[in-house]
């Protein structure tokens, strides 16, 4: 097959501020290859992902480690003190089930602030921003691709970084017991972002992606007012700094978040993904944020691409993209969340034909 041209990064911001791109870009088009779906396929999946393109990169910065840093820095870490991996966790992540103590969920494991007495020292401790190496990756991508557009990105945003540290449960009675520590613990992590916001403009990015899974499969993970107490007025800030820059705000926000999807809009966010398949509901959705918002739309990862034949997944995606799609731009095109090992690779070549079909081009 021959393979199809990457957009350039005037291109693809034509598709995000509206003015009719050539086709609707790509992101997140191999999402996360690299695991067992990869090894299955081996060089015929290889192949598939050389003659589709990814649009747009999505360099990350280097994070923080959990427990150990990840860098010369020691203290580039989110434990602080002397804080130490529980003996349950096997590799040092933090993701292992908890075995020896009988706790049971992903969040209790590694949750480093055990007390809200402790949120002194780890907003005194938190890892540097300025750490020499952190933009690295963002600065060798804008290099070696310098008309390409670039998203700076880092996962775990506010939601998802303070139940990583303070533990899920712990977190969502904490909106309703502890409000002041809570705010206090978002405005340390707003103000470090900011500066990594500042650091990946310098380093020549068009746009930063970050990532807070908000919603479950029939709603939001917390009530709207609580979003808008404890969570909108932070984003707000982000976007607006982002903007003053001149970056696109990218997000990964999974699960239905349809009662807050206006509020996004509101504060001026530029793109979100992945509208999920089979939690909200796209026509809706099309109609509701229609030119005042750029959908990343993902593709259903979750049943469609593993279970259903070539065929359907080909219809399947033309449907959800024909929902979406608009000649002058606000779309953008790729995979719900990672492309799952048991998926055939017929249906990964429908689904990439399906993005690249000639009537998305405005041409």
């Amino acid at each position: 097959m021959t393979p199809v041209a990457p957009l350039n990064r005037d291109e693809v911001r034509a598709a995000v501020r509206f003015k009719t791109p050539p086709r609707p870009p790509t992101a997140r088009l191999h999402a996360y290859p690299a695991g067992g779906v990869l090894d299955k396929h081996g060089d015929a999946l290889r192949g598939l992902m050389a003659a589709y393109p990814e649009d747009v990169l999505r360099p990350y910065i280097i994070e923080p480690g959990r427990f150990d840093s990840p860098c010369e820095d020691p203290d580039y870490k989110w434990a602080f003190g002397d804080k130490q991996a529980p003996e349950e966790n096997i590799d040092g992540t933090g993701y292992a089930i908890g075995q020896k103590s009988g706790r049971k969920g992903y969040d209790s494991v590694f949750q480093v602030i055990d007390d809200w007495s402790e949120l002194d020292q780890f907003l005194e401790e938190l890892p540097d921003p300025e750490l020499p190496c952190a933009m690295d990756r963002i600065a060798q991508a804008r290099r070696d691709n310098p008309n390409r557009y670039i998203a700076g990105s880092w996962s775990f945003c506010f939601f998802e970084r303070m139940w990583d540290v303070r533990g899920m449960q712990n977190l969502l009675m904490d909106y309703y017991l502890n409000p002041e520590p809570v705010h206090r613990l978002t405005r340390g992590l707003c103000d470090m972002y900011k500066a990594w916001i500042d650091r990946i403009a310098k380093a020549g990015a068009d746009a930063l992606a970050t990532t807070d899974d908000l919603g479950h499969q029939t709603g939001p993970m917390m009530a709207p007012e609580t979003f808008r107490e404890f969570l909108k007025p932070y984003y707000a800030e982000l976007i607006d700094h982002a903007h003053s820059l001149n970056l696109d705000f990218w997000f990964h926000c999974c699960g239905d978040i349809t009662p807050i999807l206006q509020d996004f809009i509101e504060i001026g966010l530029d793109v979100l993904h992945p509208l999920q398949a089979g939690a909200m509901d796209e026509r809706a959705l099309a109609a509701a944020g229609s030119r005042r918002i750029v959908f990343h739309v993902g593709m259903d990862v979750q049943w469609l691409m593993p279970f259903g034949s070539a065929q359907q997944v080909y219809q399947g995606c033309m449907d959800r993209i024909e929902s979406f799609h608009r000649p002058d731009g606000g779309t953008v095109l790729g995979a719900g969340n990672a492309i799952l090992p048991d998926t055939p690779l017929e249906n990964i070549q429908a689904y990439y034909e399906a993005i690249f079909d000639p009537r998305w081009h405005s041409g």
